[in-house]
């Protein structure tokens, strides 16, 4: 198998595969709870790591049963923002045009992009609605940031032409949502390097203490060129090693339908 690393720094769970892996999203579409589906789709694929997906919301019937039952929430009842493709071509999900995705070729060429997953494109697997952490290099944040001063430029949105080479920090309206929250908030996202070799970072959500900008910044120390974020708050799940780490709050365990795996390949 390709050599695995797990670590544990300042709250954040570390994993990082090195070498072949296979992005496997995992989709719920019965009416169980989540952590069975990561738990029977790891046994079936193999897979090394686990972490939860994309944002979502519920219908007014999903949000009663939420409310009032425990037990899982009909699959058709959560609205995920973002789409799902999975190996077979089925395409699972809503559209979701400013958020972006991580997405693999058969051939384990990795891809990330901003707007919807499509099948299109010749991706294989993918998931979307997922926030920009770092994109080609390019860290995303709250504000555009620039290496010097420029006149008239712009603080959000798309930067002046003349002004892009300059541009050290991209903003990104959900990605500044998000480094307002408290530092206890569960955090979770995946990246890859420019050899191909993935990172999966992880935080509990109520017993951390990393700002968003040192969960994105653990990324590219860790050599990813691009990565995003998924879910975060009491959403964030993380499974390796044979069980969870920790797992999502119950309501989300009911609720939840998408994840993430990916399986470590020879």
């Amino acid at each position: 198998m390709s050599p695995v690393e797990y670590k544990k720094e300042n709250d954040l769970h570390i994993i990082k595969i090195t070498g072949k892996s296979r992005l496997t999203p995992i989709v719920r579409d019965g009416e169980e709870l989540f952590s069975a589906t990561v738990q029977r789709a790891q046994s079936k694929a193999k897979l090394t790591v686990c972490i939860n997906g994309c944002w979502y919301g519920l219908t007014d019937s999903g949000k009663a049963d939420a409310f009032v039952g425990h037990d899982p929430v009909p699959s058709a009842d959560t609205l995920n923002e973002g789409f799902a493709l999975l190996g077979t071509g089925a395409l699972h999900g809503h559209s979701a045009p400013n958020m972006f995705y991580i997405a693999q070729k058969l051939d384990y060429t990795w891809f990330m992009g901003q707007g919807d997953l499509t099948k299109n494109r010749g991706y294989y697997t993918g998931i979307g609605g997922l926030c920009p952490l770092v994109f080609k290099g390019l860290k995303y944040g709250d504000g555009n940031l620039y290496s010097k001063e420029l006149p008239n430029a712009k603080l959000t949105g798309e930067p002046l032409p003349a002004h892009k080479p300059f541009l050290t920090q991209r903003n990104n309206n959900r990605y500044a949502a998000l480094s307002r929250l408290d530092n206890r908030t569960g955090r979770g996202g995946i990246g890859f390097t420019p050899t191909a070799d993935i990172v999966v970072i992880a935080q509990e959500h109520g017993v951390g203490s990393v700002s968003f900008d040192t969960f994105r910044d653990t990324f590219i120390k860790n050599g990813c060129t691009n990565a995003c974020a998924v879910d975060g708050s009491d959403s964030v799940f993380l499974w390796y090693d044979g069980g969870f780490k920790f797992m999502s709050a119950e309501n989300k365990d009911e609720t939840q339908t998408f994840g993430i795996g990916i399986r470590a390949e020879n």
